[in-house]
């Protein structure tokens, strides 16, 4: 599996995830503890050695503002797991 084809394939589940999926649950502001319910900017990142079953991390991450204070945070929105027997989505 070439890095071009993980790419686009974490770009699909970054937008599948955006719109509602799984592990799409609010935030919580590490200033006031308020929830922040949508990033407002997705981004990749995948791990460059596989796990010891030979899947491949794809850690999606998000940046999200509080609505309470205005603070910007990083969070991890969800994580995939690609691997030759299938695609796990965790959380």
């Amino acid at each position: 599996m070439s890095k071009r084809h993980i790419t686009r394939l974490a770009q699909g589940l970054r937008s599948a995830l955006a719109r509602g999926g799984r592990g799409a649950g609010p935030k919580r502001c590490p200033g006031c503890g308020a929830e922040a319910a949508e990033p407002y900017k997705t981004w990749e990142l995948v791990a460059p050695i596989p796990d010891k079953k030979g899947r491949i991390t794809i850690t999606i991450m998000g940046m999200y503002e509080c609505p309470n204070c205005g603070k910007r945070f990083r969070a991890v929105v969800s994580k995939v797991k690609l691997g030759p027997d299938g695609v796990e989505v965790m959380g």
